[in-house]
């Protein structure tokens, strides 16, 4: 069962592995597993986090790997938006969008080695916006006549549009009902 394979620069890389164990009247287990080959250059094992939330920071550790051992490994940016950084020394990205950054933003993080052989990820990072308020936009009538009621018709948009809105009377005077959806 001693699984042998002489890797040359060509096989470096993700290979998928498939094992099976089959006894003598043919009862079998399988085994799969990747075998990455690492050559010369660095190589990211994580993937990027590919969700931000506008106000909030967002932290994605970058990881990579290289086939010397023991050797410097050095992330910087190469694009990214305004305020992005990457930690040279961690791969660790950080990043507080601001309102221009909602949206698709394209990433891309290079790590390289003291040899100065390098690799890259690329993704893009997709900024949601933060919850904004809703806007009232209807204008209320602010007189009313006894014995025939009032009435309002309150009318709002939500930037976001993804949000049913509720609508709630936090100071009114007694009797008076909203309904609520």
């Amino acid at each position: 069962g001693l699984i042998g394979w002489p890797t040359t620069a060509a096989d470096e890389g993700d290979h998928a592995v498939v094992v099976r164990a089959t006894d003598a009247r043919g009862a079998f287990r399988t085994q799969s597993f990747t075998l990455i080959v690492l050559g010369d250059r660095p190589r990211f094992v994580s993937s990027p986090v590919l969700l931000a939330t506008q106000g909030v920071e967002y932290r994605y550790d970058a990881d990579a790997v290289d086939g010397n051992a023991g050797a410097v490994l050095t992330y910087t940016l190469v694009d990214g938006p305004v305020g992005m950084e990457v930690a040279p020394g961690t791969g660790v990205v950080t990043f507080t969008a601001g309102a221009a950054a909602v949206g698709a933003q394209t990433v891309r993080i290079r790590v390289t080695d003291e040899t100065t052989l390098f690799n890259e990820q690329g993704y893009t990072l997709t900024v949601l916006t933060e919850n904004d308020a809703p806007h009232i936009t209807s204008v209320p009538a602010t007189e009313g006549t006894v014995d025939q009621g009032y009435v309002y018709d309150v009318s709002a948009t939500d930037p976001e549009r993804l949000d049913v809105l509720r609508f709630t009377l936090t100071t009114a005077p007694s009797g008076m009902v909203i309904q609520p959806v």
